[in-house]
């Protein structure tokens, strides 16, 4: 339940051509991260849980609302949908690298000090970030954007991979760490350093796809990764030795960037000023799916007692992700010939 309560505010990247397009990016984020920084301080200080709840919605928007206007400008920015695919990775890497840094800043401060004051410091980062952004940071100049909130039937493939890869990942958070504490009673600290072993697979996996976007095909590689996935949820519903199973969790991390690869096609896909809005409707897809799959997930292992039939049936939906994957390939090597053949 819980995972999906945290996935709703995702549902508003939809709104992402309505600020994008009409004013700057570089003064949404700043203003943004304001609002960000605020909401922190109230958490950390109001205990009335209205205003919290409130509060945490506001940081999951501003971090929503941010990461699409990230992800928009890496794309726009890029030459073509290899550079697209590129950018994108490494933009997404920095991810888990800046939670093994709270993780570490957590670890070494915390001890000497208390939770609100790790709040103030943070709020006050993002509030000196907003200013330097605001005030003197150099942006890209903005392209027109679309402002209009469009769902193009053409993208099915690309809206399905997006629902794909959020029931991939939905799936692999809410259960795999659940497998790990309840069957094998990993303890926290346990959970902890795998964690920090899993973001740094994640900061190496990103940076490994970026360079892989410049040799192999989006074909070969998505078809290559959800084929493997399919794979490693087969080994979280059958083996039942500790160690393998970290080893699983490793390599799921280190492919776990793989949705860059998907978002780096609509580069080919869709025109520049509707690029923003499209991203952001991927997203919307992926959160849904944040919403839904941890439901569906519970239901079945309420009915069967044990993870092994969702495993089973996260294995059979990466299985479809490589099919589908194929299929957007194809519409997309198809849209890029025309391009070519028009221009």
């Amino acid at each position: 339940m819980i995972y999906s309560l945290i996935s709703i505010p995702g549902l508003l990247a939809l709104l992402t051509p309505k600020i994008t397009g009409r004013y700057s990016s570089r003064k949404i984020a700043s203003y943004l991260c304001v609002l960000v920084a605020i909401s922190i301080i109230l958490v950390s200080h109001v205990q009335q849980w209205l205003v919290v709840a409130v509060a945490m919605t506001a940081i999951a928007t501003g971090q929503i609302l941010i990461y699409t206007i990230a992800c928009t400008l890496s794309t726009e920015t890029a030459r073509d949908r290899a550079g697209a695919q590129q950018n994108l990775a490494r933009l997404r890497s920095y991810g888990p690298l800046a939670t093994l840094s709270a993780s570490t800043l957590i670890i070494v401060i915390l001890p000497f000090t208390t939770y609100s004051f790790l709040f103030i410091g943070q709020a006050c980062l993002l509030l000196g970030v907003a200013v330097y952004t605001y005030q003197y940071s150099k942006w890209y100049p903005t392209k027109k954007r679309t402002t209009k909130i469009r769902i193009n039937r053409s993208l099915w493939s690309y809206y399905l991979m997006n629902f794909l890869s959020g029931s991939r990942s939905a799936l692999f958070k809410a259960f795999v760490i659940s497998l790990l504490v309840r069957e094998f009673h990993f303890d926290m600290s346990g959970t902890a350093w795998l964690a920090i072993a899993g973001g740094v697979a994640s900061f190496l996996g990103y940076r490994l796809i970026a360079a892989l976007s410049l040799r192999l095909s989006p074909r070969v590689i998505l078809g290559f990764v959800y084929t493997l996935i399919g794979f490693l949820f087969i080994g979280f519903a059958l083996i039942k030795t500790p160690a393998v199973l970290v080893v699983l969790f490793i390599i799921d991390s280190l492919i776990f960037g793989v949705s860059t690869v998907t978002d780096g096609t609509l580069k080919s896909l869709t025109k520049s000023k509707d690029l923003a809005g499209q991203l952001g409707n991927g997203l919307v897809m992926f959160h849904v799916a944040g919403i839904v799959l941890p439901a569906i997930g519970g239901l079945l292992a309420a009915s069967s007692g044990d993870l092994t039939i969702v495993f089973l049936f996260a294995a059979a939906l990466a299985w479809i992700s490589a099919i589908v994957s194929q299929i957007h390939c194809a519409i997309a090597d198809k849209s890029s010939l025309n391009t070519i053949a028009n221009a």
